[in-house]
């Protein structure tokens, strides 16, 4: 996703992170004008405060035991106005042994609010996509 994003905006400063310093070892050598850091989930220790413009999780909170800590995460990476955008499967749609949590719109909403976002809104994804993923997008205030 962070070589996408940088292929199409150039001037685009881009992170990413992993919890494997096998990938992220693997990814600076691919693209080595993407930062990238090896961290878990609520080991913030790298990335700066009040910094990013957008924030993007892609199919992660379904796996975290206390998925509130990447809202929280965000919530501090961000600038004011700034914008998580997460996806997660849809209820039960998508089977994994490694998913912890299922969940709705109402409960994605809900982590959003409770950890400080406003004007929370979600994209169906085309054809019946939707059916299977949450797209949502919250604002920091």
């Amino acid at each position: 996703f962070t070589k996408l994003v940088k292929s199409k905006r150039l001037k685009c400063e881009v992170w990413g992170t992993d919890i494997s310093n096998v990938i992220i070892e693997a990814d600076k050598i691919e693209n080595p004008y993407i930062i990238y850091l090896s961290q878990a989930i609520g080991g913030k220790n790298y990335v700066p405060d009040n910094y990013f413009d957008i924030v993007f999780s892609g199919e992660v909170i379904e796996h975290l035991e206390e998925p509130q800590t990447l809202f929280k995460d965000a919530y501090k990476a961000l600038k004011k106005g700034g914008k998580l955008i997460i996806t997660t499967p849809n209820d039960d749609h998508i089977k994994s042994n490694e998913h912890v949590w299922f969940f709705v719109k109402e409960d994605v909403k809900k982590l959003y609010e409770d950890n400080g976002f406003e004007k929370v809104k979600f994209i169906d994804l085309p054809d019946i996509e939707h059916v299977f993923v949450i797209f949502g997008i919250g604002k920091k205030k």
